[in-house]
């Protein structure tokens, strides 16, 4: 049953469409401009690692026994190279990381051997998938609410989303796991209305295509599950069949890769180790609120931004969360009371359920998992619907009076109008904080690239996860071709190249340190005289 709000609603006015078409154009544009801008962040370098086929283990010794590296030789395992194939991807995956399902290492690959793996090519990839997303959240807003309008204001605020933008520029599987939400959760809708075999085969690939792309899509998949048998009112019949059967279908395609992660259970285990720490609840609401805000506007409460003023740090982030907050507060209230069951159920379920799993044992447990954002992607969609919905209903001419007509064009402008802007920012900054983990590579880039024969020694731990070293190589897609490197076992000694005028050490170990003391009879120190700084420099007697 259509919502009395949408049901003689065909499509948006002229000026709305004009206006959404240039929102999309410039949310494209956005998309694959300046994708080499950023810094290629220690997980993108892991993403690279997959594609040119070695492992973590397989580097590591290749590097210990190698005596002093180029550039060239250090970025081998991060290229496509003829000793390694897809199959030696799939093995490094179900091995070092099996916490990641495979599908879009596989497709990532593929998609270097056809267009390069430099890092602008590589990111494309994602950039790709993101505009994917577009076709597959207007259909689903046709299965939820019947109202093209709603989809093509969906289309808009997710092309312009910051957040959205970010991933679509982040060589990771976020954008895949996007798409794969939206198109499962439209296939499911249309299976649900028209309840056919071929339908619900549909729905179970892209259950197949979910988890194989990340594997909190099983949190969307159970959500899914209870809004079937919630609207079904748990009445046996042939879509809750069809759906049993659909999902059975998608969990034994899945399973050769449950059978990777029992057996390196482990090694899964070690590589999503968390340190629990205390947390306060008020750091808790405002990274949940900071991360929500960020979907609509965000332009750069951190180091990276052209803005970085206290002023602006302070005024400009709390007055966009608090009115954020509120828009998406009252979006969910006129959802649930002026949508139909079928509309309201599904996005709730999607919103509360896969962001509570992961919330409550967060607030048990001491872990942060909840503020990280890319893991609340479900639930972001969710919300974006809800606006979207809302915004359709609101600026319908024919249902309010003008003068609130007016205010929720004003809304929706304000909405589309901070996000381009946002784009804007985010499109031309060098760092955000997807990745400030490494911003300060950077400066230590400049650091190195600025002295003259150059040797930077990195320590390497004996045992995965050996993120120094990535982090490293990370680093080295800033460094002139004239660095060199050399690394060395964890809590070693080394003897020192005489060929070379300026040492550098990554994060030295205190026996490193000691050792080159007792040797050379001279000290190494950090950079700036903070013992917690990464980069290390000899001090030449």
């Amino acid at each position: 049953m259509r919502s009395k709000l949408l049901q003689n609603w065909v499509l948006p006015p002229s000026w709305l469409r004009f206006l959404i078409i240039i929102i999309l154009v410039l949310g494209l544009f956005f998309r694959f401009v300046n994708l080499d801008r950023k810094i290629y962040w220690m997980d993108e370098t892991y993403t690279s690692l997959r594609i040119s086929g070695y492992t973590e283990a397989e580097v590591a010794q290749q590097l210990l026994e190698s005596q002093i590296l180029s550039l060239q030789n250090l970025h081998q395992y991060q290229r496509i190279n003829s000793e390694k194939s897809i199959v030696d991807t799939v093995k490094g995956l179900a091995t070092e990381e099996p916490q990641l399902a495979p599908l879009y290492f596989i497709l990532v690959r593929f998609w270097a051997q056809m267009f390069g793996d430099s890092v602008a090519a590589i990111r494309s990839f994602s950039a790709f998938l993101s505009v994917l997303a577009l076709p597959c959240i207007y259909w689903l807003c046709l299965e939820l609410f019947e109202s093209s309008l709603v989809g093509w204001l969906a289309c808009a605020l997710l092309v312009i989303s910051p957040f959205q933008l970010v991933y679509a520029q982040e060589a990771r599987q976020y954008s895949l796991w996007t798409v794969a939400i939206l198109l499962s959760s439209a296939s499911l809708l249309r299976a649900i209305r028209i309840n056919t075999w071929r339908s619900w085969g549909l729905y179970a690939v892209t259950v197949a295509v979910g988890v194989y792309s990340h594997l909190f899509f099983v949190l969307v998949a159970i959500a899914q599950a209870i809004y079937v048998f919630f609207i079904n009112n748990y009445r046996w019949n042939k879509a809750l069949k069809g759906y049993l059967l659909s999902s059975i279908v998608g969990i034994i395609a899945f399973s050769p890769w449950i059978v990777v992660i029992l057996t390196n259970y482990k090694q899964a285990l070690t590589m999503t180790a968390a340190q629990d720490t205390k947390t306060s609840l008020l750091y808790f609401l405002k990274s949940w609120l900071g991360n929500l805000s960020r979907n609509f506007i965000d332009t750069g409460f951190s180091s990276g931004s052209p803005f970085a003023v206290p002023w602006y740090h302070l005024v400009l982030p709390s007055l966009s969360i608090l009115v954020i907050t509120a828009l998406v507060i009252y979006s969910l209230y006129f959802l649930a009371r002026d949508s139909p069951k079928r509309a309201w159920l599904f996005i709730f379920l999607l919103i509360g359920f896969t962001s509570l799993v992961i919330i409550i044992p967060d607030l048990i447990l001491g872990r942060r998992t909840s503020v990280t954002g890319r893991y609340m992607i479900p639930s972001y969609l969710g919300i974006q619907l809800s606006v979207s919905y809302l915004l359709g209903s609101k600026i319908n001419p024919t249902l309010l009076s003008n003068r609130f007509h007016q205010f929720w064009k004003l809304i929706l402008l304000a909405l589309l109008t901070s996000g381009v802007i946002s784009c804007v920012i985010i499109s031309q900054s060098q760092t955000w904080w997807n990745n400030l983990t490494d911003t300060h590579n950077r400066q230590l880039a400049q650091i190195i690239n600025q002295t003259s024969n150059p040797l930077v020694i990195q320590e390497i731990d004996s045992a995965p996860p050996r993120y120094n070293v990535f982090n490293l190589i990370s680093l080295s897609y800033l460094l002139n071709p004239e660095v060199k490197f050399k690394f060395i076992p964890k809590n070693t000694t080394t003897k020192i190249p005489p060929k070379f005028s300026n040492i550098f050490f990554m994060a030295p170990s205190h026996v490193l340190q000691s050792g080159i003391e007792i040797d050379y009879q001279t000290k190494i120190e950090p950079i700036d005289g903070n013992p917690e700084t990464r980069l290390w420099k000899l001090i030449k007697p």
